[in-house]
Order: structure tokens, then sequence, then C-alpha cells
């Protein structure tokens, strides 16, 4: 004779309940709860914040300057193409070969 189970999950917020029934001798084999903590920081005074807040922000900080300074790369590429910009290297050149009187005591305008 084969037995007939029924496996059963409850799937929670912050919990996991399991049950295995055996359908043949309606029986309970198995059952079981796993809790686990909220995925949030109860500050009092305030609303829920996420656990990971800071990093989703600080992660989508870093998304930002990057595409922001990408886009500027590629604006001033074009740019420099078009002879519409002043070529970097050359000022740089420029700036590095000045004599360091011109610049000042500390090397700056």
């Amino acid at each position: 004779m084969t037995k007939k189970l029924t496996y059963s999950f409850d799937v929670g917020t912050n919990s996991l309940g399991s049950a295995v029934i055996d359908l043949s001798n309606n029986k309970i084999l198995h059952t079981g709860v796993t809790i686990f903590p909220m995925g949030v920081n109860l500050v009092k005074g305030s609303n829920e914040e996420p656990k990971n807040l800071t990093r989703r922000l600080k992660r989508q900080g870093r998304r930002q300057n990057f595409r922001s300074r990408m886009r500027k790369e590629l604006l001033a590429k074009e740019l420099m193409k078009h002879k519409m910009f002043p070529d970097v290297e050359e000022l740089l050149q420029k700036y590095l070969m000045m004599e360091p009187k011109v610049l000042g005591k500390n090397g700056k305008k």
C-alpha cells in the first residue's frame, strides 16, 4: 500500500509554516513553524524603515554619480569632435608647463 502524502506550506511576511499529512491514515506526520525577524527597523515616533534602506540609498547615489559622469564624458567627447569644447589634454599640458611664479605661492591661481 502506498501512502498518499500532502505537503502544505504557509508563507507569511515573517514566518513559514509547514505540515505533512498522511491521507491514507488521516494522520498528521509533521508540523512546523519558523519565525524570523522582521526586515524593518522600528524607530520610535516614526514609520517603519527597511533595514537595507541606507545601503540601497548609498548604492543608488553611486549609480547616479557614475551615470552622470558618463553622460558628461560622452557629451564632452562629442563636443570635442565638433570643436565646440576645449581639448582638456591641451589645457592640462599648458597648465603643467606654466611657470610656478604665474601659478602663485601654493601652485594655484
